[in-house]
């Protein structure tokens, strides 16, 4: 089983599927609120957009390549790399176009859309290969792949990090807080506006 190469294959596409998602889950409220505007308030249901996006986009795909499948139209192989493409290039070249839209909040919206609801196409590529390769041990295989996804979701937090540091939106003003013993001139703003409430 660890010497397969197919196995070795569908375990880095997950685990780089995991990674992306994983970046998603957690710094997508994190970009609303600080490069968007937006208040941890308002962004909980734009946040939660590209989900429900993806939820909807594997039981479409799902659906559709069951059908392609199941009429002919399409052999196995053809159906496992449409998806992939599908699930993993159409959403990375739609987030680095995320990065050029500017601050325009219906354009970056609709880009995480799309991208997300493209990667519920992984229902018909990577989660259903492990069945595939070994149909007796495909929850083992499962399981060892996605130990690998989870290191990959240690990583994501890193190298969000490493990418935003320095950049003048990424300054919560907590920093100054706690050298300076006061509160920043937006931590000020905020306290009043809570006391007016």
């Amino acid at each position: 089983m660890l010497s397969c190469i197919p196995f070795w294959a569908v375990v880095f596409i997950d685990a780089g599927n995991v990674f992306g998602i994983s970046i998603f889950w957690n710094h997508l409220p994190t970009y609303m609120k600080n490069v968007l505007g937006f208040s941890i308030k308002e962004n909980g249901l734009l946040s939660s957009l590209p989900f429900l996006c993806r939820y909807i986009g594997g039981l479409c795909f799902g659906t559709l390549g069951d059908w392609l499948l199941s009429s002919g139209r399409i052999s196995v192989l053809t159906c496992r790399r449409v998806s992939s493409v599908a699930a993993m290039i159409i959403p990375a070249l739609l987030c680095i176009a995320t990065a050029y839209t500017g601050c325009s909040v219906t354009l970056v919206i609709t880009c995480l859309c799309i991208a997300t609801f493209n990667n519920g196409a992984i229902v018909n590529s990577v989660l259903v290969n492990y069945a595939e390769i070994a149909p007796n041990f495909s929850g083992t295989l499962l399981g060892l792949a996605k130990t690998g996804g989870a290191i990959t979701m240690f990583l994501s937090p890193l190298c969000v990090g490493a990418v935003i540091q320095g950049q003048p939106w990424n300054s919560t003003g907590e920093e100054e807080e706690v050298a300076e013993g006061e509160m920043s001139p937006l931590s000020q703003e905020e306290v009043k506006k809570d006391v007016k409430v």
